[in-house]
């Protein structure tokens, strides 16, 4: 069995870490490369780094990812603005061991299928945005939420184009630390013949405890590590004493 994975998740703004409520009110927490040394020495299983600029800019900050890859002893996972094959290229040689692909899938959805056949299945996660509506998941691709789409039928789609992970970000949850949307992380674990990486709402041991339960592969978070003050060796230590198969160190 795969043991579950702790996943620090790190919004970059310029070159700032950021957090956010909702995709709004961004708060500066941080610099990237101080940021990055901490959660380096702290046990964590993966490390997320999410441009939310290089997009909307057609930019993305390649010298960035060079500086984090310097100190980040865990996979790192990188997206943010990544349109093509070349932007691939780019991030894999400056450091990153995988990739996450949001916009893209609303625009051109074939770079999933180009990248995955050109670096393998497990180089591309592919991020759902998903907000609920009259209480029903949709899957949007910015908050202005035009033609969302069923992330049931997606789902499948984005197995077809070759994604090795799938990241579930609950959009409405993000920054709240009210916890996870537990009851559709089991619905889409159920059908999802890949793992399953859930984000947005994590407040507490419990709901990494729940989300493993649930059928999530891993968790990402990080309002908990900033705001509330727990350490990813304690939320372990917690886990193991849960049953939840968890690497220590």
């Amino acid at each position: 069995m795969l043991k579950k994975r702790i996943i620090p998740a790190l919004l970059i703004k310029g070159s700032s870490i950021v957090k956010s409520i909702q995709f709004d009110e961004h708060r500066i927490v941080g610099d990237f490369v101080s940021t990055t040394k901490v959660f380096s020495k702290r046990f964590a299983d993966e490390m997320f780094i999410l441009d939310i600029d290089a997009y909307d800019n057609n930019k993305i900050n390649y010298s960035n990812i060079y500086e984090i890859s310097k100190f980040c002893n865990m996979p790192l996972t990188v997206g943010g603005g990544i349109r093509n094959l070349d932007n691939a290229k780019r991030l894999f040689e400056s450091g990153a061991d995988k990739i996450v692909i949001k916009t893209s899938y609303f625009e051109n959805r074939k770079v999933i299928e180009q990248i995955a056949k050109y670096f393998g299945n497990q180089s591309v996660v592919v991020c759902m945005d998903i907000i609920r509506k009259n209480n029903i998941p949709f899957m949007i691709k910015n908050l202005e939420n035009k033609n969302p789409l069923d992330p049931l039928i997606e789902i499948k789609e984005i197995e077809k184009l070759g994604a090795g992970e799938v990241l579930i970000n609950f959009v409405d949850l993000d920054g709240t630390m009210k916890g996870f949307d537990i009851n559709f992380i089991e619905i889409i674990t159920k059908i999802s013949n890949v793992p399953v990486i859930t984000m947005g709402g994590c407040g507490s041991k419990e709901d990494f405890l729940k989300a493993f339960n649930a059928g999530a592969e891993a968790v990402a978070a990080g309002s908990i590590f900033f705001w509330i003050g727990e350490t990813i060796i304690s939320i372990k230590e917690y886990l193991k004493n849960n049953k939840i198969s968890i690497r220590m160190k």
